[in-house]
């Protein structure tokens, strides 16, 4: 369940499977579905976010390890023309895909801590033009609202 906080920008995003909370920043304009399924099955996404042009982000999280390389791979099939750069954040380190339809990461932690915590993707598609320092500033403050 999404929570309200005192800043209408700031969501809670709950992966409520192991407990374990998330949080971003992003547009109140913004929708945000959460789909139970995809805490079951990682091919479902966990929380799709609605942009106001039909643009779309979508969260999974992977129980599994999952490479960043091996789902940037998977997404370069779509989008051959994106560049890819390393990132890092929150404790976390992937990879962003960055192309004029797609702006997506694919994160994950040291193995230390992967097996207490999800790998997660996020993937912003259609029309992300209009929002890209949005869609960038979501993607920069999506962090773990946990203690390593």
């Amino acid at each position: 369940m999404l929570c309200s906080c005192e800043r209408q920008e700031v969501e809670l995003l709950p992966w409520r499977a192991i407990g374990y909370y998330y949080q971003a920043r992003f547009p109140s304009s913004w929708n945000v579905v959460e789909n139970e399924a995809g805490l079951q099955d990682s091919i479902q996404p966990v929380a799709t976010l609605y942009l106001p042009n039909a643009a779309t982000i979508t969260l999974h999280l992977f129980r599994e390890e999952v490479p960043p390389e091996m789902q940037i791979a998977r997404w370069q099939k779509s989008f051959p023309t994106a560049t890819v750069s390393y990132l890092s954040h929150g404790g976390y380190q992937g990879l962003m895909l960055k192309g004029e339809e797609i702006l997506a990461v694919a994160m994950q932690l040291s193995p230390h801590y992967a097996k207490r915590f999800p790998d997660y993707t996020l993937k912003a598609t259609g029309d992300i033009a209009p929002y890209q320092q949005e869609i960038l500033e979501f993607i920069r403050t999506f962090e773990l609202v946990d203690e390593l």
